[in-house]
């Protein structure tokens, strides 16, 4: 009877934490309120209170459980990154599509830092601290815990490797070359993942426009002697 009852427990905090969500992206988190996630998901407010005591300790379980979740996906690119050929016409677009398709899970999340951007964190940090006053230790939720820092060394040093198979130009530091090509995939895939889905631009114009970034990029840190012809 306690396995039932935690599974219906468990199951009624993933329908408050996906309808919260939902709402928030589809009118600003500023605009969602207690009373209207407890309409939506048809409980009364005072239920709603008895799960989570502000919206903002719903974002910041939403999220926390999100980083949780593609933690592992996110090591496995890391590992992936380390063992690819230092040929980047062959590599390249191949990690630029790994991440793609792990930014498409994580889709709800994403959507919401597109449309609050830096003050989502600030949100995160006051549901951290509303939970923190009921007892619980939780992380802080910054941009830097959702980067992660680790993954421009472990992109510089694969450039390193692609410098010495002289497959990168001796003129530009890896580590350089690493930060713009996390800032460039952060432009255009993480701040406009779904632009395909806009009329104006189908799935297969927005992967032709990303092809695009993804071949100057290429180009910016090949050597003309290993430039495809």
């Amino acid at each position: 009877m306690n396995n039932g009852f935690r599974m219906r427990k468990d199951q009624r905090k993933e329908l408050i934490k996906r309808v919260t969500i939902q709402k928030m992206i589809e009118v600003g988190i500023e605009n969602v309120s207690m009373k209207s996630i407890a309409e939506e998901a048809k409980i009364s407010d005072t239920l709603l209170y008895r799960y989570y005591p502000s919206k903002y300790v719903i974002l910041y379980d939403f999220f926390l459980h999100e980083f949780d979740r593609i933690d592992d996906r996110i090591e496995e690119i890391f590992e992936t990154i380390k063992i690819m050929i230092t040929d980047l016409y062959q590599s390249i677009p191949i990690l630029v599509k790994i991440l793609k398709k792990l930014l498409k899970e994580f889709k709800y999340g994403l959507l919401l830092l597109i449309n609050e951007e830096e003050k989502l964190f600030t949100y995160l940090e006051e549901g951290r601290k509303i939970w923190e006053e009921k007892g619980e230790k939780v992380p802080t939720l910054s941009v830097e815990y959702f980067l992660n820092k680790q993954a421009v060394e472990v992109i510089a040093e694969y450039f390193s490797r692609c410098k010495k198979d002289g497959f990168f130009k001796e003129s530009i530091d890896p580590k350089v070359a690493s930060m713009m090509l996390i800032t460039i995939i952060w432009q255009t895939i993480i701040k406009r993942p779904y632009k395909f889905l806009e009329p104006e631009m189908t799935e297969e114009e927005y992967d032709k426009l990303l092809d695009g970034q993804i071949d100057i990029i290429i180009k910016a840190l090949t050597p003309k002697s290993k430039s495809e012809k």
